[in-house]
């Protein structure tokens, strides 16, 4: 019927404002158009004026974004829309659970973030290399577990970080955590856990001594160019140097009983 219509037409242009809002691409607004007429459909009504009408439309927008492999995250969405982060969060848990689909970011969605935050900040020189070198960083931190049951946005961000700091530049986290909409606190956390695990790798090779937290960004392309070997070797390599330290601790033992035993 005609309000129905127009009830459509009013979650037509939200979608428009919201994506125009995070500067998105017009081919964006059919999936997300899409995604809520198949919900409301399904529900049996259009959402009229309000946080209800909001919190649909910031779900379908952000949920077509990973869908087409759009690096925007919830937080940036909200923050367009009004929405508190959990508001929209739920939503998006119901409008998946209705419509039958299952969201997952994949190498598109992270390659696609770094780019825009190169777009952010105006990089150019190196840009190819940083977003490669922050993409493969952020497949470690997934072996490494950091990825899990963390804000994908700002593990993303934490990566472009050490990144760009191999490279020697010096990042503004005001403005990184301005786009993002997220704490500069929480990036630099995420940025320790990722030195951290290089660090715990590193510290197994014959030269690991001398790599600390201070310098461990020095060896960083070395590490990720060798990842897919050090990997596989790092419990070989960990059992190799227990076994070394126990038998210099049992070595410097026999040494202190026969210095006592002269000394008698």
């Amino acid at each position: 019927d005609h309000f129905r219509w127009q009830r459509m037409q009013r979650c037509k242009n939200a979608i428009v404002i919201l994506s125009e809002a995070l500067h998105l691409e017009p081919a964006l607004h059919e999936p997300a158009n899409g995604l809520l007429v198949r919900f409301c459909q399904r529900m049996g009504k259009f959402p009229r004026k309000g946080p209800r009408l909001k919190r649909l439309v910031g779900a379908c927008v952000l949920a077509a974004c990973i869908r087409e492999g759009i690096g925007v995250t919830l937080n940036e969405v909200a923050l367009r829309a009004g929405l508190r982060p959990n508001l929209l969060q739920k939503s998006v848990w119901k409008l998946c659970k209705v419509n039958g689909i299952r969201l997952h970011r994949g190498e598109k969605n992270v390659e696609s973030l770094l780019t825009r935050i190169c777009d952010f900040f105006k990089l150019t020189q190196q840009r190819r290399l940083i977003v490669e070198l922050a993409s493969r960083i952020l497949s470690i931190a997934s072996d490494g577990w950091i990825l899990t049951g963390r804000y994908w946005s700002i593990t993303v961000g934490a990566a472009f970080v050490v990144a760009v700091r191999s490279f020697h530049y010096i990042v503004d986290m005001e403005s990184l955590t301005r786009m993002l909409a997220v704490s500069a606190a929480g990036i630099e956390q995420k940025a320790v856990e990722i030195k951290r695990l290089l660090l715990s790798v590193l510290r197994l090779l014959p030269w690991g001594k001398s790599v600390d937290m201070r310098n461990v960004h020095l060896h960083l392309h070395f590490v990720v160019d060798f990842w897919d070997m050090l990997a596989p070797l790092a419990p070989e390599l960990r059992r190799r140097q227990q076994k070394e330290l126990a038998e210099g601790d049992g070595a410097q033992a026999l040494r202190d009983d026969d210095d006592d035993g002269d000394g008698g």
